[in-house]
């Protein structure tokens, strides 16, 4: 299921529309080499300028083409991942408003995320599954020779530890202590024992790697916010001096292109932290947060019917 729903996440991302600023970056880009030229002939550009600018433009219709193939591709993706055929998700009102939201760093402490990972996770209750049966099976060796001695729990939660511990102690009489069915059940209760352990320090690892992960990517988009803002507020001021003829129709262009590239960029942010999500989500084998993506054939199906009957 985590598979899935990661791969869902994916094809939902590389799916998202920035065609539409893509496409402005390269119509602000055609306006700004057409001034270069202007200038260049009248002899206010140098041909660096000019070239620079040219050498841009191509890169800009470049992204535009690639942006265009690659939605095109990953449509067909989600299509696949959520079940559908390609018609069928072809038009269809997906809404993103899911990847705009991102739970809070402070809202997930390690330890009540390493505690609902280790409480939860299927491979790691089957693995302690395996090993009480073990230390059943051993209790029950022992019994048959010496009925007065218990093992006890076979495993208990530490909550100071935050994670499971075993109930490895075992006291026999010296005499045919590691002979017969007992040394053959403890055997089969250490390898299950040793299999628990690795299960468990895997899962706390990724649980840890994940959340260092989740909470290096808030931080990137939260700077990428404060960069877009200030590049919002710098285009606002830009623009009212161009208003008043204190700057020239190049130097708003510019300042316009700017903050389209630094929009890109806040999204690429959101992106990487939407994967790092992921990752957690996996680690901790649940959905974190009040808003969960959830991708179906239905939704898509549904959203296409709507659209097409409007």
């Amino acid at each position: 299921m985590w598979q899935v729903r990661s791969r869902v996440r994916a094809d939902l991302l590389a799916a998202y529309p920035t065609e539409a600023l893509v496409r402005h970056q390269r119509d602000l880009q055609i306006e700004i080499t057409r001034m270069l030229e202007r200038r260049f002939t009248a002899g206010y550009a140098s041909q660096p300028e000019l070239t620079q600018a040219r050498l841009a433009l191509n890169q800009a219709v470049l992204a535009l083409r690639q942006n265009q193939k690659q939605r095109a591709e990953n449509l067909a993706r989600l299509a696949a991942a959520v079940g559908v055929s390609a018609a069928a998700i072809d038009g269809a009102v997906i809404s993103f408003d899911a990847l705009k939201q991102l739970p809070p760093v402070a809202a997930l402490p390690p330890a009540e995320a390493r505690r609902k990972a280790l409480l939860s996770r299927p491979d790691v209750l089957a693995a302690l599954a395996e090993y009480e049966a073990s230390q059943s099976a051993l209790q029950l060796e022992i019994s048959k020779q010496y009925p007065d001695i218990s093992l006890g729990p076979g495993y208990l939660w530490d909550a100071g530890q935050v994670k499971w511990s075993l109930g490895l102690s075992l006291v026999l009489p010296l005499l045919n202590r590691n002979e017969g069915p007992i040394a053959e059940a403890e055997a089969h209760r250490s390898e299950a024992a040793a299999a628990f352990l690795s299960v468990q320090a895997k899962a706390i690892a990724e649980v840890d790697q994940a959340l260092a992960g989740y909470g290096h990517a808030i931080q990137m988009l939260e700077t990428a916010d404060a960069l877009l803002q200030d590049q919002q507020k710098n285009e606002r001021a830009v623009a009212a001096a161009f208003k008043t003829g204190e700057v020239d129709r190049l130097t708003w262009l510019s300042d316009q292109y700017q903050t389209v590239t630094a929009e890109l960029a806040r999204f690429n942010a959101l992106s990487q932290a939407q994967q790092s999500r992921g990752h957690l989500e996996e680690a901790l084998r649940r959905p974190i947060g009040a808003n969960t993506l959830a991708v179906t054939a239905k939704r898509v199906i549904e959203s296409k019917s709507h659209r097409d009957g409007e």
